[in-house]
């Protein structure tokens, strides 16, 4: 048998790259088909419950519209989980298969410095902002701010990477906004009144951390290649030097 040249090892090398490329590829696929499938039921679910609810026509006590809150936490958390192994995945590409890869292959690596570019841009274009304005600059800003969509989507980093999903946060604001306005008439402030209003605070400050934090694309993108990166350095560490000595 003829021992296995150079460039035979290379192709061999460049084949199971290309594999391993495609496996994870396409989990990320399945990650994100999942997300939506998610997002889509409890976007169904809560507004079924909640036109269910609204359309009984015998008096319930508000705290049924607390019921939705029961599925839009679990879900929240779950599709924080896919948002984070998508992220896990795209960045293991990024960072140990795709400089193996022909540049037209690199799909991750190019979100990773297109997340990179869009920050710097903004900071610079915030930093290097002159804070006196003549008339003409003015007068461009007032109309771009009337009539320019372009201006926010330039000028502010929440249309500039819309990475975040709100859908959950939402919801939860439209339950808790009809369960208040049910309860208010009439109402009396007593302790179980305020234990109710606390606990929906704490829901909802908890729901609006992880939707910020938790299903944040970028962030977690570079959370990952970060970590990934660092656990190749520790590990070229660990390795004992080579002797060299005669």
């Amino acid at each position: 048998m003829m021992p296995k040249t150079a460039s035979s090892q290379k192709v061999d090398e460049q084949s199971l790259v290309v594999e391993t490329y495609k496996m994870l590829r396409a989990e990320i696929e399945q990650k994100t088909n999942s997300q939506d499938t998610l997002l889509t039921f409890t976007d169904t679910s809560v507004v079924t419950i909640i036109g269910i609810i609204t359309a009984i026509k015998h008096p319930l006590p508000p705290e049924v519209y607390w019921i939705p809150l029961a599925i839009i936490v679990p879900m929240l958390f779950r599709f924080v989980y896919y948002r984070e192994s998508i992220a896990k995945l795209a960045t293991y590409i990024a960072y140990f298969l795709e400089h193996r890869l022909p540049d037209y292959m690199r799909w991750e690596s190019r979100q990773l410095e297109l997340d990179q570019w869009s920050s710097k841009k903004y900071n610079h274009t915030k930093i290097e902002q002159s804070p006196k304005k003549d008339e003409v600059s003015k007068g461009n800003d007032k109309y771009q701010k009337e009539g320019k969509l372009h201006f926010l989507i330039r000028k502010s980093p929440f249309f500039k990477r819309p990475q975040r999903f709100y859908d959950f946060l939402i919801l939860s604001l439209v339950c808790c906004g009809i369960y208040l306005a049910q309860i208010f008439p009439g109402q009396t402030v007593d302790c179980l009144f305020i234990l109710k209003i606390i606990f929906l605070l704490i829901v909802e400050i908890v729901i609006a951390i992880v939707t910020i934090d938790g299903t944040n694309l970028t962030k977690s993108r570079w959370k990952w290649h970060n970590r990934w990166r660092d656990l190749e350095n520790e590990k070229k560490a660990s390795k004992p030097p080579i002797d060299t000595s005669p």
